[in-house]
């Protein structure tokens, strides 16, 4: 898997976010770290907004899921897509 598939997996949720699309765009995705594992992350970016209601920023979370928890909420497509 290249960088640039990750690259764009991530820039899905800012996409949708400042098209307007959704208030708040969540989404379990993969990573790769720098030693070369990979892992999952509970991706989420939420709106920043000026007083007229703009949306000027992001403001993004990724927890780094557990083993068990991981287990239990990606379905098996997805990681058979991203881990092979």
């Amino acid at each position: 898997m290249s960088f640039a598939a990750y690259a764009d997996e991530y820039y899905k949720l800012e996409k949708a976010i400042f098209s307007g699309e959704v208030s708040v765009a969540q989404e379990y995705q993969p990573f790769v770290a720098k030693d070369g594992q990979k892992g999952w992350v509970d991706n989420r970016k939420y709106p920043i907004k000026d007083g007229e209601g703009n949306i000027i920023g992001l403001f993004g979370i990724a927890r780094v899921l557990s083993d068990d928890f991981k287990e239990a909420v990606i379905p098996p497509e997805l990681k058979e897509r991203w881990e092979s």
